[in-house]
């Protein structure tokens, strides 16, 4: 079932005010903006670097150890690209016989295998250009796509990740047990049954970012920081463009994450890509540790911070 967004009052959350004799009400967030200023880029977003964890050959291991790939996005993951903001996916980027002219690789890894895609080599101009925060364009530099897949007897590996579901209908799809016992799922009386709550993702590194609404540290106001993805709990906001329309008018909103779960896979043949890289934001700040910034379907952002700025 393909991911079809439902419509959303994006409500303005707003802290309650209490009188002065009764008992401290918890601070709630608003939905406020992230300003494109260093203080928000370098100064706060840096105290929340991750260490992903390096798969042997730079990408993958066969065995049966377990890898915690923070960087992942599975190869079916759909995100915003081009200016009008196409959804496409890392496998068809690397399968796309033509960009602008530029003949791209057919092959998709497999068996155990990394293939690495540069702008140098693969794009025109800087790169290939993805919507980023606040629904502008930055340019895709380099990713890479690997498989997990048991090939030639080897042990099958397993891999950690993240569920997530949104207000919009955004999230993991499915209806057995285990996604009715995390709230995936929803019993469908007409239906007989129990039916996917949610459409249009696989799940997501658990070291991958999003950016969302917490209190300061005095809780006197909402600030904009990031969070990772096994960090993230019902209720929370994480910050998304306006609209994902065809003219991707700039603009932010909030959405409310309302599901949440931990899952793993166990070999299989399980494609995805990994140490991806943009250009900003540290070409507008250098100091800045965040290697990567994208849009998911949906229109929220994804970022990707790891330890030292460098994978």
């Amino acid at each position: 079932m393909a991911y079809k967004a439902s419509k959303v009052s994006m409500i303005r959350y707003v802290a309650p005010v209490s009188a002065p004799l009764d008992p401290p009400i918890p601070f709630v967030c608003e939905c406020t903006t992230v300003r494109m200023t260093a203080s928000d880029w370098v100064t706060e977003f840096n105290k929340h670097t991750q260490s992903y964890n390096s798969l042997q050959d730079d990408g993958i291991t066969g065995g049966s150890s377990a890898i915690d790939t923070g960087s992942l996005i599975f190869s079916t993951t759909r995100f915003r690209a081009w200016h009008h903001g196409e959804l496409t996916t890392f496998p068809l980027i690397y399968q796309k016989t033509a960009y602008n002219g530029v003949t791209l690789p057919s092959n998709v890894p497999d068996h155990n295998e990394t293939l690495q895609w540069t702008s140098a080599s693969h794009a025109p101009e800087e790169g290939l250009p993805v919507k980023r925060p606040n629904c502008y364009c930055c340019w895709l530099t380099k990713f890479k796509l690997s498989s997990l897949d048991p090939g030639s007897g080897n042990p099958n590996p397993t891999i950690h990740y993240t569920w997530l579901g949104f207000e919009d209908g955004y999230g993991v799809e499915g209806s057995s047990q285990a996604y009715q016992e995390a709230g995936f799922a929803k019993w469908v009386p007409e239906l007989g049954g129990w039916q996917p709550a949610y459409s249009g993702l696989y799940g997501i590194g658990n070291a991958v970012q999003f950016l969302t609404m917490a209190p300061n540290e005095d809780q006197t106001k909402t600030i904009v920081t990031t969070r990772r993805a096994d960090e993230l709990k019902p209720g929370d906001l994480v910050l998304k463009c306006t609209n994902t329309e065809a003219n991707m008018q700039t603009g932010t909103d909030c959405l409310r994450v309302t599901a949440t779960g931990s899952a793993s896979a166990y070999g299989g043949s399980r494609k995805f890509a990994h140490q991806i890289e943009t250009d900003w934001p540290q070409n507008q700040w250098p100091d800045s540790k965040v290697r990567g910034a994208m849009m998911l379907e949906n229109g929220v952002y994804i970022l990707f911070t790891p330890d030292g700025g460098q994978y």
